[in-house]
């Protein structure tokens, strides 16, 4: 009997510690099973376009106000405007600076580490796809280039999390060598680096050696919508919408700008038009 008693103490132990184990291994699955849904959600969540939004009259006068104190290195006006709620990212100007760029360009290390301790995306781009720190190598600021290395600055060719807008460009100006032009509309535009366009001109097809761009992840901006590409005369313009998502408005952030209205001018001069 004692036996017996003893035998079944041990197997309702046995049975007892199955059940703990089963129980830790369930939960530990669980723990798994939504850390992996999470990371998916916000994988799905990059991957999506921002929602767009308007911008008003009273917000692009704050950029301006922003921007403006910025250049003056006034750190207290710069301070009121982003705590008013004026975003440190926002853009201004036709090169499509932040006011990190502003600050970079001042040579304001004060400003800038201010603004880096506000916030401000170290990586972000402006025309031809600079980056803050491409910006102050071009300028030859040795000390901002420091600062800038040190909170993980970057230029564009070497950004990995983004895509090189300096890359987008030479796939273009291959595609040109090969092709003869920049991708049109007819041949689909940016689609046509990384899918054979089907021109009327045989001989054209022939010509087109890509795909010239193995990633489509180059043709998005970072609010994850598709950049806008216009090609011209003889050279094309590409630009991001921005964060309210409407193309050619105040927000946008250019990276190649036209210059055939110059050859319209020119052409216009000549024949008497103006």
């Amino acid at each position: 009997m004692k036996n017996s008693k003893a035998t079944s103490r041990k197997e309702r132990s046995i049975l007892s510690h199955k059940k703990l184990y089963l129980n830790l291994f369930l939960w530990f699955a669980l723990l798994i099973h939504s850390s992996c849904k999470t990371k998916l959600d916000q994988s799905r969540a990059q991957q999506s376009p921002l929602p767009q939004r308007s911008i008003s009259l009273q917000e692009i006068n704050s950029i301006s106000e922003l921007h403006l104190a910025a250049e003056q290195g006034d750190i207290k006006a710069v301070r009121r405007r982003l705590d008013a709620g004026t975003d440190v990212d926002s853009v201004l100007g036709k090169a499509s600076y932040r006011v990190l760029h502003k600050a970079v360009r001042e040579g304001s290390v004060r400003m800038v580490e201010f603004l880096l301790e506000r916030g401000a995306d170290i990586n972000a781009r402006a025309e031809y796809g600079w980056t803050p720190l491409d910006l102050a190598i071009k300028r030859n600021q040795k000390e901002m280039i420091q600062i800038l290395r040190a909170n993980g600055g970057k230029t564009d060719r070497e950004l990995i999390d983004k895509t090189s807008v300096t890359l987008l460009k030479v796939c273009l100006n291959t595609y040109k060598l090969d092709m003869g032009h920049y991708p049109t509309k007819e041949e689909g535009g940016l689609d046509a680096l990384s899918k054979q366009p089907t021109p009327k001109d045989p001989a054209l097809r022939e010509r087109w050696k890509g795909p010239y761009l193995k990633s489509e992840e180059a043709m998005f901006d970072e609010w994850g919508r598709q950049l806008n590409y216009e090609s011209k005369q003889s050279d094309y313009n590409l630009y991001s919408s921005g964060p309210d998502g409407k193309p050619k408005t105040k927000d946008d952030v250019i990276f190649a700008r036209s210059f055939d209205w110059l050859n319209d001018t020119t052409t216009n001069k000549k024949s008497g038009h103006k």
